[in-house]
C-alpha cells in the first residue's frame, strides 16, 4: 500500500553543508556610494567574517567584511540561508557569478553534459537553441549532441536523435558564456538547470549536470548497454519494492524540485 510505502521510505541527507562554501550571486545590492553587498542564497557549505574567497569567472580574490540579514549582522552562515555579503574591497562582481571559498575546485563550462527530462510537445534535436537558466545566471545554448535516451522501465539506454515530451536523455549543450556549475550529485543547486523555449517561454526541460565526460559510443554498443548509471544502482533490480520506492520518491522530488524551478524563475525575473 501507498501509506506503508511512504512511511519505510528513508529521507535522503542535505550534504550542502559538508561541501565547500559557495554562493551564487542574485543581486548586486548598492543603495548609496556607502554600500555594496551581493545578494543570495548559499548553494554550499559555511562563511564567516574574515574568509578568503575567490569570485567566478572572473577569479578575483577578496576576504568577507560582513554577513547581513534583515536581523542584523551574522558571524556566520551556512548553506539555505538568504544573506548579503560585503568584501573588504570593491571587485567587479555581477549577477550570476559565484563567490567561493579558496578550497572550492569549480571552473566555468561552456560545455556541459546532462541529464535532461524534456517536458513539452515540441521534440528536443540536435541544433536547437534555448535559454538555459542556471542558479542565478541565463546563457543562450545550443543542442549540441543527443547521446542516448534511457528507457525508465530497464534504464537502459539506446540510440536516439530526438527527445520526446517525458523523455530522459544525455545530451551535451553548448553556451555562449561560461557557467559555474558542479556535479548533481554533489551540489543540487550548481548542478541543476532548466532550459526555456525562446519563443514562448516555457520552461521546455530540465537538467541534471554530469561532470564526466560524454559517452564515445557507437549507436550499437549504445543499444548493448543495460543500467549502467548510476541510478540504477540506487534503485535496485526492475519490479522490486526498492525499484518503486525509488520511482516514487523520484516523481515527488521532480515535481517538487519543477515547482521550486518555477518559483525562482518567476522572482528572480523581478530583481
Amino acid at each position: 500500500p501507498l501509506l506503508r510505502l511512504l512511511e519505510t521510505i528513508e529521507p535522503m541527507g542535505d550534504v550542502r553543508g559538508q561541501n565547500p562554501f559557495a554562493f551564487p550571486v542574485q543581486w548586486v545590492n548598492r543603495p548609496d556610494l556607502d554600500f555594496r553587498g551581493y545578494a543570495g542564497t548559499i548553494a554550499s557549505g559555511a562563511v564567516a567574517p574574515g574568509d578568503e574567497i575567490v569570485t567566478l569567472p572572473g577569479a578575483r580574490s577578496a576576504r568577507v567584511s560582513r554577513i547581513v540579514t534583515f536581523d542584523g549582522d551574522r558571524e556566520r552562515a551556512s548553506a539555505g540561508e538568504a544573506v548579503t555579503l560585503t568584501l573588504d574591497r570593491e571587485i567587479d562582481v555581477s549577477r550570476g557569478d559565484v563567490i567561493t571559498a579558496t578550497t572550492h575546485h569549480l571552473s566555468p563550462r561552456r560545455s556541459l553534459v546532462a541529464r535532461l527530462l524534456w517536458m513539452i510537445d515540441d521534440t528536443l534535436a540536435t541544433g536547437r537553441d534555448y535559454i538555459i537558466q542556471h542558479a542565478a545566471a541565463s546563457a543562450n545554448a545550443r543542442v549540441a549532441a543527443i547521446h542516448h535516451a534511457i528507457d525508465m522501465e530497464t534504464y537502459a539506454t539506446r540510440p536516439a536523435s530526438r527527445l520526446a515530451m517525458n523523455e530522459i536523455g544525455l545530451v551535451t549543450l553548448a553556451c555562449d558564456k561560461p557557467l559555474i556549475v558542479a556535479d548533481y550529485r554533489d551540489d543540487r543547486d550548481l548542478g541543476s538547470f532548466i532550459l526555456i523555449d525562446r519563443l514562448t517561454n516555457q520552461t521546455a526541460g530540465m537538467g541534471v549536470i554530469e561532470l564526466a565526460p560524454a559517452p564515445q559510443a557507437t549507436a550499437t554498443t549504445v543499444a548493448r548497454q543495460e543500467a549502467p548509471s548510476l541510478l540504477a544502482q540506487i534503485a535496485g533490480p526492475p519490479e522490486t519494492p526498492a525499484r518503486r520506492s525509488f520511482r516514487l520518491r523520484s516523481s515527488l522530488e521532480a515535481a517538487a524540485a519543477l515547482t521550486l524551478a518555477a518559483i525562482v524563475w518567476l522572482l528572480t525575473q523581478n530583481l
